[in-house]
């Protein structure tokens, strides 16, 4: 590909991030019933018909935004870790990658969100993109609670359930953050869910004598935030 091809493309690409981000910003401003292509380009300061150039639907970018957002995600979690982080320091930065103030989502992103996962009760295709994300935010936290088990000597039996319960609160959570946020202090819901992940953990059946599970009684900090 030629470098003026190339430059097109880069161009192009930008050109679609500026669409995403502007629904986003209607859809926080006024939602997505209420928001129209005119909307849209007027946000980005573009025309309708430079819109469909890039997306043929409002739903198109809806579905992009979708895709944008749980990129975003993976990047937070994966900008915090390192491939030698312990199995709970993992664990941990997983949660503050969603809800701590300093290093999690933004607000704008969580009421996009919850947006698109009311929507998704009622449009098929936007349905199964999101369950699609649902999945594989459980299957990323699935294999970070399995390491925290075998770490600490539980049984895996029920690590798949244990991860979908604390991905239901992160979200429930977010609802809080974006509607009632004097209900929760971000730090304090951090170190909640984090709390609430450990003990689900433990009370798993012991299959190994962990000397780490051993001396919880002695180290609170294992809790901690």
């Amino acid at each position: 590909m030629s470098g003026k091809a190339n430059a097109s493309k880069r161009t192009a690409n930008i050109r679609r991030m500026e669409i995403i981000h502007g629904l986003k910003d209607c859809i926080v401003e006024r939602g997505y019933g209420e928001t129209s292509i005119r909307d849209i380009a007027r946000r980005v300061g573009t025309s309708p018909g430079s819109i469909h150039y890039h997306f043929r639907t409002k739903e198109e970018i809806l579905l992009a935004l979708l895709q944008d957002l749980v990129a975003i995600e993976d990047e937070r979690f994966r900008s915090l870790i390192s491939s030698n982080s312990p199995p709970k320091v993992k664990m941990d930065f997983f949660i503050d990658s969603y809800l701590s103030p300093d290093v999690g989502a933004e607000v704008s992103d969580m009421a996009s969100l919850i947006h698109i996962a009311a929507l998704a009760a009622t449009r098929t295709e936007l349905r199964v993109a999101y369950q699609r994300a649902v999945n594989h935010r459980v299957e990323v936290l699935n294999e970070i609670i399995i390491d925290v088990m075998h770490w600490l000597g539980r049984s895996t039996a029920r690590s798949r359930e244990i991860s979908t319960a604390i991905l239901a609160t992160i979200d429930g959570h977010y609802q809080f953050f974006v509607s009632a946020p004097q209900l929760f202090e971000r730090r304090q819901s951090a170190f909640i869910v984090k709390t609430m992940a450990m003990g689900l953990i433990l009370r798993q059946k012991t299959v190994i004598s962990s000397p780490r599970f051993l001396a919880i009684d002695q180290d609170e900090s294992i809790f901690g935030p």
